[in-house]
């Protein structure tokens, strides 16, 4: 069969750079080509991060240049794996480009999600090129989010009492038994990230090790478990403008807990979060399949493993590299929507029905 190959580009709430899976979907295929992870500079992480602060004061044509600035990036990064695998643009299909997230709202009078990173330089480089994931969605009632529970259920076929987790920035959940469901449970790798940043000056906790050397300090994690967020029935999603260092710090009520204890229950909470969330929704799984940069922490995995009946193990299981999973969502979103196929499951989302999602960028 010829290879039908899909270029997708995904940056997560993490704001740490950009990942890249070109993936062959000929027919039901879905077989990795080539894959890539490459870092922000210094320079744009910072300017990203100081965009989506509380405080950022800065102007309409600072989000201008970010915009192109993160265009530009994608498209290097992608040059880049195609070059190394021999690859041209004219062999892809299409791109996927999910964008960098600046700002995601999904309830109130004005919901809306908004990614920067400009599909029509993208386009003009790479060719074909769909972007815009969310709004549609959100158009129809929904929340725009999570749009991955669509693409598990492609990869999860006919298991039954299965569930995904991806521990992205935010974690999201896609349950499996008698009815689909998918939601954020809450903060995974934003809080962790952040933490970790302030007190160590390290971009994330490798292996969990930091985690690992605390303890687990009941009262905190209480007072984390508390927020009306983790109660709140699905469909729900949420960001880094509900979960950051601000929520952190109102909930942190004593300043003498040390900093790597935190870290320890910011871990903790993301892990039993994602457990309580199963228990509470849908209590026969047996299975756990895990995504994302999560499943690095070696300490946080290991948090999982304290519900007996739930087996717990990576998407390697189910052949699909769990460090893309995302990108290679994206990927097979594109080639949904080129072939006007819907790509948003409302029972996640929240929205009045299937919609078509992605808007077009023709090369």
């Amino acid at each position: 069969m010829k290879p039908e190959l899909y270029l997708g580009l995904m940056s997560g709430t993490s704001m740490d750079g950009v990942s890249a899976a070109i993936v062959d979907l000929a027919g039901d295929n879905i077989q990795l080509v080539a894959s890539s992870t490459t870092h922000y500079s210094n320079t744009l992480r910072t300017a990203l991060q100081a965009l989506v602060a509380p405080d950022w004061r800065g102007s309409l044509t600072d989000i201008q240049a970010l915009d192109l600035d993160v265009a530009a990036f994608y498209v290097e990064c992608s040059q880049a794996l195609l070059n190394e695998h021999k690859l041209e643009p004219d062999d892809l299909t299409a791109v996927g480009s999910h964008g960098q997230t600046i700002c995601h709202t999904p309830l109130g009078e004005h919901r809306s999600s908004w990614q920067i990173g400009d599909p029509n330089l993208i386009a003009e480089h790479l060719g074909t090129t769909i972007a815009d994931w969310r709004r549609r969605d959100m158009a129809a009632g929904g929340q725009g989010a999570p749009l991955t529970p669509a693409f598990h259920r492609h990869i999860l076929k006919n298991q039954s009492d299965a569930a995904i987790v991806n521990f992205g920035g935010i974690s999201n959940l896609t349950l499996c038994n008698d009815n689909w469901l998918g939601f954020d449970t809450g903060p995974a790798n934003i809080l962790l990230d952040n933490w970790i940043e302030k007190h160590q000056s390290q971009p994330y906790d490798d292996q969990g090790n930091w985690a690992k050397s605390g303890e687990v300090n009941q009262e905190l994690l209480g007072s984390f478990l508390a927020d009306p967020y983790f109660a709140a029935e699905p469909p729900k999603s949420t960001g880094r403008e509900y979960f950051n260092l601000d929520w952190l710090d109102n909930k942190l009520y004593d300043t003498s807990i040390a900093a790597r204890d935190v870290q320890t229950t910011l871990t903790e909470l993301t892990a039993v979060t994602v457990l309580d969330a199963i228990e509470r929704h849908a209590p026969g799984t047996k299975q756990l399949y895990v995504c994302g940069g999560g499943v690095h922490n070696d300490y946080l995995m290991s948090r999982l493993h304290t519900k007996q009946h739930l087996n717990v193990a990576t998407t390697n299981e189910l052949n699909v590299d769990p460090d893309y999973v995302e990108a290679i969502a994206f990927a097979w979103l594109a080639k949904c929507t080129l072939e006007k196929r819907t790509g948003n499951v409302p029972e996640a989302t929240g929205a009045s029905g299937d919609r078509i999602i992605g808007a077009v960028y023709f090369q």
